[in-house]
């Protein structure tokens, strides 16, 4: 995509308070029972394709393990769809074991962690998926606690929210389903850092908390950084406090975590946070400064909801005017362009090379400037080393010279503009040493027309190698080349 920010929306009746993305869909659950699933295929025109009513209560959570979507369902428990037809989920089984069911994690899609509120002693219960219609196989014990909120597994343990009054921080060892034991809790005062209802994400040695705000309690939301190296003593590294974070309840912000960037959803729009620092979340996108981020006027003033990132999109949820609520889209990788150059030492350039995201995958446009157009563009995708600047992966010949004849990819046509489009497979397979960097060759000859010395025109021909300017990186042989090494992160790409 070449634009940057909100680039698609369409309504959504209901509450659109969550969201889940598999393949080109998205299923959005609302405040009233319903799940809509939106063909996302092309993100900038989202569309309703099917939905399914379970009856009068909030869906709050909603993960999609295989074929299937488990929602929890609130009081009428956690419920098992089938979604092998994307557009036509079907009603497989369900189990409710205590009061309110709040949330839902698994790791490894054979054990399903259950957060329960009311449901004291109970507070997240365990199941074997393979067995889903039958009783918990383990029950951990909040102590005290009167409510689990929102659950996030990674490996054998647990991080569950819960609240007597005070919200928690519990760090749960799972390696045993059959007997969860608590290894730490943590308490994370409303008065510091806002409502507990809203949604966290492990990441590495830090776990990333989305926090509400409540009015009538004067209690500000934000984002809470608690550091969990050690899963016996975690500590508060960091609060960062939105003041249009989302409220409690229904609406209660979303978050996800990608890479080295952070996405929250604030009532305004979209937060991005860099997150290099892992104890240190910075700003860099604040939708009440950065307009291309805010959320449509149509569905403002509104609520916060969730979100999801896939290949440099965020998908999110808001809820506004009533009842109503909808999925707006931002494209938040910012493309990458480079040039074509006619000379070495990078000078006659003729034209550029744009790298964005799609959703399947990468998108190389070429394009001629200043007169001059793209006859014949070939594209092959390398590998690279990084630490030595070899490329390999290409058709060279002895010496080291590119084949370009033998590059996979070809666009012959006349014309300011080629595109390329690869698929996260093509990137995979690229990318041999699994580094998210590959190597990229782009030759193209370009054609313009010149005086010619007599008073008329001639056409022009000239051989140009794509290139970012100071990034010197050849095949190695004795030929003018040049290889783009480009890190798919910098798009929100990961294969």
């Amino acid at each position: 995509m070449t634009s940057f920010g909100l680039i698609g929306w369409t309504p959504s009746p209901g509450y659109a308070n969550n969201i889940e993305l598999k393949g080109d869909y998205a299923y959005v659950g609302g405040f009233d029972g319903t799940l809509q699933v939106f063909d996302v295929s092309d993100p900038t025109n989202p569309v309703v394709v099917g939905s399914y009513r379970l009856g009068p209560n909030e869906i709050k959570d909603i993960d999609a393990v295989s074929d299937y979507l488990y929602l929890s369902y609130d009081a009428y428990g956690l419920v098992k769809l089938d979604i092998s037809d994307p557009t036509n989920p079907t009603f497989v089984s369900s189990r409710r074991d205590g009061a309110y069911v709040e949330s839902f994690d698994t790791e490894d899609d054979a054990y399903g962690f259950v957060a329960y509120a009311y449901t004291p002693g109970r507070e997240m219960q365990v199941y074997d998926l393979g067995t889903f219609a039958s009783p918990p196989v383990g029950i951990y014990d909040a102590s005290g606690a009167r409510h689990g909120g929102f659950v996030d597994v990674v490996g054998d343990l647990a991080y569950l929210s819960t609240a007597n009054g005070g919200p928690y921080f519990d760090i749960v060892d799972i390696s045993n389903e059959n007997a969860p034991v608590r290894l730490s809790s943590l308490f994370t005062p409303q008065e510091s850092y806002g409502t507990w209802v809203g949604e966290f994400e492990v990441a590495g040695d830090y776990v990333y908390w989305a926090r509400g705000s409540h009015g009538p309690q004067n209690l500000v939301g934000g984002l809470l950084t608690i550091d969990v190296s050690d899963a016996y003593a975690p500590v508060v590294a960091d609060f960062d406090s939105i003041p249009d974070a989302g409220p409690t309840g229904f609406g209660a912000p979303g978050l996800d975590v990608v890479g080295d960037r952070l996405y929250m959803v604030s009532n305004t729009g979209l937060y991005i946070y860099d997150i290099t620092d892992p104890a240190n979340p910075a700003v860099l996108i604040d939708p009440n400064v950065d307009a291309g981020f805010r959320f449509p006027e149509a569905f403002l003033p509104g609520r916060a909801g969730s979100v999801e990132v896939e290949n440099g999109f965020a998908y999110t949820t808001a809820i506004y005017t009533g009842d109503q609520g909808g999925l707006a889209v931002f494209d938040v990788a910012d493309d990458v362009v480079c040039d074509l150059f006619r000379d070495k030492d990078f000078v006659g350039d003729a034209g550029d090379v744009t790298f964005s995201n799609t959703p399947d995958g990468l998108r190389i446009a070429v394009t001629g400037q200043d007169g001059w157009t793209i006859a014949e563009a070939k594209l092959h995708l390398g590998n690279i080393d990084t630490a030595t600047g070899d490329v390999s992966g290409f058709p060279v010949n002895k010496k080291g010279n590119p084949k370009v004849g033998q590059f996979d990819f070809e666009e012959a046509q006349a014309t300011d503009d080629l595109v390329f489009d690869f698929t996260m497979s093509e990137l995979a397979a690229a990318d041999t040493d699994d580094d998210g960097i590959i190597a990229v060759a782009v030759h193209t000859t370009a054609e313009t027309w010149q005086p010619d010395g007599d008073g008329g025109l001639e056409l022009v021909t000239a051989s140009a190698w794509g290139a970012c300017d100071g990034e010197d990186l050849d095949f190695g042989g004795a030929s003018h080349s040049y290889v783009i090494a480009l890190d798919l992160a910098d798009l929100g790409i990961y294969v």
